[in-house]
């Protein structure tokens, strides 16, 4: 049996329970692997998780460690369980430790002190292995060959990029910057799309929790655009010529799918993963959305539809091709399974 282990919605963003999800439903259904969840967050990700078919141990807002073991010690057969959340404390890591738990933990900050019997990083900030504070029987699998990306987008995924089939001569650019709605990153964005309005189809991803209030500034600003709270990135990204992403994993996205894009971090922990990233893939980075200007936004943009960048180097693809099951393979090998 495996628990997911993680928190999700409001502060904690999407991200983290989705990319579980991407684990346990591949485990579950490709592997016949017990797959279950226990989260910190509200009834959306309850209805996300039970949407999937997959097992639903507890759901709440707050979730006493204490509470944690004993669930974990009520259940029928021994739990292995992967972890993904901020601040997974080492008190915490020490606890599931004590009473004989495997733990995998993915983390792509690298900030914490680990006792936990696996930490993968699926991202980089550095070309060098980072140092890291974790016990002897820790083991740490770092780099881009172990980021779980959506499987089920690589499996559909061509090598060459998607054709558009476009029916007018107008090329398309794209918005998403993530789950969450970013509403200032979101404001500063769309002004900066307006004045190419009319010589482009755009296409903004404002994200689940955006207000009525927000929606119709943005449609204000830009009428001729089409706007949605959520999309299927299989089908989001074929459509784009241009590409404005955020830090997290939508960088990532959209690279695989050959779109050139502007990268823009939303959250702080994203600065150095997208700035190294975009280095080593030669792309624009502008940089953390509170730091940058609409009329900054508007400059770079004219300067990715003249094609004024530098190529970008897509030789990482290979490796994000085969991260997913990079993965499967360590969880495998840590649990014995």
């Amino acid at each position: 049996m495996i628990v997911f282990r993680t928190r999700s919605e409001g502060k904690y963003g999407w991200g983290n329970l989705v990319r579980l999800s991407w684990i346990a439903t591949y485990l579950n259904q490709k592997e016949n692997f017990n797959c279950s969840f226990i989260i910190e967050g509200g009834n959306k990700s309850e209805q996300f998780i039970k949407n999937l078919g997959l097992n639903l141990l507890a759901c709440r807002k707050n979730i006493s460690i204490n509470a944690e073991i004993n669930l974990l010690n009520s259940l029928d057969e021994r739990a292995n369980i992967i972890v993904e959340m901020l601040d997974f404390k080492y008190e915490h890591q020490k606890i599931l430790k004590k009473n004989n738990f495997k733990v995998i933990l993915l983390d792509d900050l690298l900030e914490q002190r680990y006792a936990v019997n696996a930490v993968i990083c699926g991202q980089e900030n550095s070309k060098v292995r980072p140092e890291i504070i974790k016990e002897k029987k820790t083991n740490f699998y770092y780099g881009y060959e172990y980021f779980p990306i959506n499987p089920s987008l690589i499996s559909n995924l061509k090598f060459e990029k998607h054709p558009k089939n476009k029916k007018n001569k107008k090329k398309t650019i794209g918005v998403l910057l993530g789950g969450l709605c970013y509403d200032v990153p979101l404001l500063k964005i769309t002004k900066s799309l307006i004045k190419i309005q009319n010589d482009f189809d755009i296409i903004v991803v404002t994200g689940v929790a955006t207000t009525n209030q927000l929606s119709n500034n943005l449609k204000k600003l830009i009428p001729s655009a089409i706007f949605y709270n959520s999309v299927n990135v299989e089908n989001f990204f074929p459509k784009l010529d241009f590409a404005i992403v955020g830090g997290g994993y939508t960088k990532i996205e959209s690279y695989i799918y050959r779109i050139p894009s502007l990268v823009i971090s939303t959250q702080y922990h994203q600065i150095p993963l997208a700035k190294f990233f975009c280095k080593v893939t030669n792309q624009n980075y502008l940089g953390h959305s509170n730091y940058i200007s609409s009329k900054v936004i508007e400059k770079k943009i004219k300067e990715l539809i003249s094609n004024k960048f530098n190529k970008v180097d897509y030789s990482l693809r290979d490796i994000f091709f085969n991260s997913f099951k990079n993965t499967i393979s360590v969880i495998k090998k840590e649990f014995q399974i």
